[in-house]
């Protein structure tokens, strides 16, 4: 989901998602004689909650591009420890 705003995670992701496959294998390998019998039950589950991550990582992706402390380096600060953190987000209503 925090790929657009820190890139070196696509390929962080893709080997540790690579060394748990290969550390799986050879878990199953040494201390498994036959393969547990699985159906495709746990493999559709996985596939649809999968589906919904590009859609969530666009949302955040567009959160983190549209941030203005990301590019404009806009800092807004408190006076007192107990204030609330402005966020520099307003919503206006304008009627022409």
């Amino acid at each position: 989901m925090y790929g657009i705003g820190m890139p070196i995670m696509f390929p962080m992701a893709a080997l540790i998602i690579s060394n748990q496959r290969l550390a799986e294998r050879v878990q199953v390998a040494y201390n498994m004689r036959q393969p547990p019998a699985m159906d495709n039950a746990l493999s559709k589950s996985v596939l649809n909650i999968l589906k919904f991550g590009p859609v969530i990582m666009l949302f955040n992706g567009f959160w983190l591009v549209d941030n203005r402390q990301f590019f404009d380096n806009v800092w807004v600060f408190k006076d007192k420890a107990t204030d609330q953190m402005k966020s520099g987000h307003f919503v206006g209503v304008r009627i022409n």
